[in-house]
C-alpha cells in the first residue's frame, strides 16, 4: 500500500465507530486489516494450523461482540491482538488438560481394566473424586456454577468468562472464588 492509499484508507477509529453503529462492512475491513496480526500472535503460541484458524475466527467474533467495551477506538490493533493472545493461552490450557486427563469414564475403565490391582484402586479413586467434584459443582447456585465451569473446565480467562456472561472481569472473578470456596467447604463437610 503506497502513501496515497494509506491516506485514503479509513482509520481504525472511524471503522470502530461505524461498527458500533451496525456497519458490518466496516468490521469486515477491520478484520481484513488485522487478520495477519492476529494470525501471527496465534502462530507464535499454537502449533496446529486448525487451532490457529479456529482462534482467528473466535478472536474476531469476541472483538465484534465486545467492540463497545473498547475505550479508545484508535487502539483497536492492540486490543484485538490482546484478545488473540488470551484466546491462544486459553486454547493451550485446554489442550494441556486434554493430554493430562483421560477424556471420560469409559476410557478410564478401559485403561484400568488392563492393569493390576493398584491401577484399579487409583482409577476408582479418580472416578469417585471426579463424580464428587461433578456433584459439588452441580449443587452450586447458577451465578457461581456457570463461571466456575467456564473457567475451570473450559479454560476461559476471567475476561472471557465475563464477556460470555455479560459481567465485568471483577464480577466473574468474585463468582468463581465464591463457587470454589463453596466446593471446598462442601468437601470439608463431607470428610
Amino acid at each position: 500500500m503506497d502513501q496515497e492509499d494509506r491516506h485514503d484508507a479509513p482509520t481504525d477509529r472511524s471503522l470502530v465507530l461505524l461498527t458500533r453503529q451496525g456497519d458490518g462492512r466496516a468490521f469486515r475491513l477491520l478484520t481484513e486489516r488485522y487478520t495477519p496480526l492476529v494470525a501471527s500472535a496465534l502462530h507464535h503460541r499454537l502449533s496446529d494450523q486448525r487451532d490457529v484458524e479456529d482462534e482467528i475466527q473466535e478472536t474476531f467474533l469476541s472483538a465484534y461482540r465486545g467492540i463497545d467495551a473498547l475505550d479508545d477506538p484508535e487502539r483497536f490493533s492492540g486490543w484485538v491482538a490482546r484478545i488473540a493472545v488470551n484466546r491462544a493461552h486459553t486454547r493451550m490450557r485446554q489442550l494441556a488438560r486434554q493430554r493430562e486427563i483421560p477424556s471420560g469414564t469409559r476410557e478410564m475403565l478401559d485403561q484400568v481394566g488392563r492393569h493390576d490391582v493398584w491401577t484399579w484402586q487409583y482409577g476408582l479413586s479418580w472416578l469417585l473424586g471426579r463424580e464428587a467434584l461433578r456433584s459439588a459443582v452441580d449443587r452450586l447456585p447458577g451465578d457461581c456454577r456457570d463461571p466456575v465451569l467456564l473457567w475451570a473446565v473450559e479454560g476461559y480467562s476471567l475476561v472471557e468468562v465475563g464477556d460470555r456472561l455479560g459481567v465485568s472481569e471483577k464480577v466473574a472473578s468474585r463468582r468463581i472464588r465464591r463457587g470454589c470456596r463453596q466446593i471446598c467447604t462442601g468437601a470439608e463437610a463431607a470428610a
